[in-house]
């Protein structure tokens, strides 16, 4: 077993606990603090000194100080246990990783063996600098860049209830397991391979250690797996929430257009009771009339089947008279059956009706026109959002394609993206076309009935309760 020289191990405890501190409070986003380092590596180097007097099986002093250097962070930094042994594993595992890629190039080089180099002081400095300049350029780059794995800057009351959930610390706990058992993996690589085998290795066949580090594989496989399912579920959680925000929205506009509803009927009531007051009973009549047309036009938004779309086409109707905007609906055909719940169905046609309206109100006023269709088309059902103007040939192929967008100023060109999967998500497609001095975007949606159990449909069931 290698013996290293006393103030080597002093030394090299200073800049491995140093260095892997600084690295792991980078990469959790938190500012290291110069002097807090320097104080957690001289603690580092003298439990190194301490650990390295004591004969001890393999392996016990490296995860002895591991779990030192943990202690050492949560103490000086005041953080919880969990982010102190995240800090702990992200750094040490840079520092491993550069060990073990560039400790067998430089005794390659030097053509030595550990022993040989571990003796002779000049190159027992010389050895651990490019794990050090390797570390340190992560540690820079990740810093200048903003890159990080967590973040545990609390400066903020939404990163600290992000960072206390019961979720979070479950896939922080699997992803702090993952690593550790890399490390294992990676000291296990570096010790067989490049350093002089230790007593207690070289009682074990190599069939043994093919168990070790296989069990340690299937290990990472398994804890790698569980950290799936997490992040399924959280993305999930997290769809949840922007279908909820987007209701909000719709229910914003909705309120919106009610109170612009309240005012014009109020200024109606008025112009009646004037013409009354002034006698004028004819031009009272053609008012009313007028009044009576538009009500009755109002019935054109209702969809049998569907009250979030009537919904949805009543609020784009009311933002489009007060834009100025010619807005036409034909229902055809009811939609008692799809296979698309009605949250998605109404992002969907939202997202092309707000892309139509954006488009024709930068043409003449006389063709701010947006017509929407629905009807049936076989076993499919039918809806057409058209606008004024052509799309040109050129982009129809990648108007679809994420991040893609010909309007101008700051826009994410996300919206005709999510339309193409969130149909594609529920079996349906979008096809794109100019009809003459109209561009139509067409969706079809396959006919049948939504499964009762599912978040789809628990959320139709709740749109349904809400908004009709």
């Amino acid at each position: 077993m290698l013996t290293f020289p006393f103030w080597f191990q002093i030394l090299f405890g200073f800049i491995t606990g140093s260095l892997a501190t600084c690295v792991g409070l980078v990469l959790v986003n938190i500012v290291p603090d110069l002097k807090k380092v320097a104080l957690a590596g001289f603690c580092y180097a003298l439990a190194v000194a301490l650990a390295r007097s004591l004969i001890l099986p393999f392996g016990i002093h490296f995860i002895i100080l591991t779990l030192l250097l943990a202690i050492i962070i949560t103490l000086i930094w005041r953080l919880p246990v969990i982010r102190a042994a995240s800090i702990t594993i992200f750094g040490t595992l840079v520092l491993l990783v550069g060990e073990s890629v560039f400790l067998p190039i430089c005794l390659k080089v030097m053509d030595l063996n550990i022993d040989a180099a571990i003796s002779n002081p000049l190159l027992a400095l010389f050895i651990p600098v490019p794990q050090i300049v390797f570390s340190i350029l992560i540690a820079l780059i990740c810093w200048n860049f903003r890159l990080y794995l967590v973040n545990y800057n609390t400066k903020g009351t939404s990163n600290s209830i992000h960072l206390n959930g019961k979720r979070f610390k479950i896939v922080i706990g699997l992803v702090l397991a993952l690593l550790s058992l890399v490390i294992v993996q990676v000291v296990c690589n570096v010790t067989v391979f490049n350093i002089e085998i230790s007593p207690t290795i070289r009682t074990l066949s190599l069939q043994t250690m093919g168990y070790l580090t296989n069990l340690t594989v299937v290990l990472i496989c398994l804890t790698t797996a569980l950290l799936i399912i997490q992040f399924i579920e959280l993305t999930d959680k997290e769809s949840q929430l922007l279908i909820q925000s987007s209701y909000l929205d719709t229910v914003e506009e909705l309120y919106t257009a009610l109170r612009a509803q309240k005012h014009d009927l109020a200024n109606d009531w008025q112009v009646l009771y004037g013409l009354m007051q002034l006698g004028d009973l004819e031009e009272a009549q053609k008012y009313l009339e007028e009044l009576m047309g538009k009500s009755i036009s109002s019935e054109n938004f209702v969809v049998t089947g569907e009250p979030g779309l009537s919904a949805l086409l009543y609020i784009k109707s009311g933002i489009a008279l007060s834009e100025g905007i010619n807005f036409e609906v034909g229902v055809e055909t009811p939609m008692k059956q799809k296979l698309i719940s009605t949250y998605d169905l109404n992002r969907v046609v939202g997202n092309l009706i707000n892309n139509a309206f954006d488009y024709v109100m930068n043409l003449e006023e006389e063709r701010r026109i947006v017509q929407v269709r629905i009807f049936d088309d076989e076993d499919k059902q039918v809806v057409e959002v058209a606008n004024c103007g052509n799309i040109d040939e050129d982009i129809i192929e990648k108007i679809f394609q994420k991040g893609f967008s010909t309007k101008s100023g700051k826009h994410s060109g996300l919206g005709l993206y999510i339309v193409k999967e969130l149909l594609e998500q529920n079996n349906g497609q979008v096809r794109v076309e100019n009809r003459g001095d109209m561009a139509v975007f067409s969706i079809y949606i396959p006919k049948g009935s939504m499964p009762k159990e599912g978040v789809h449909a628990r959320s139709s069931q709740k749109d349904r309760g809400m908004v009709g």
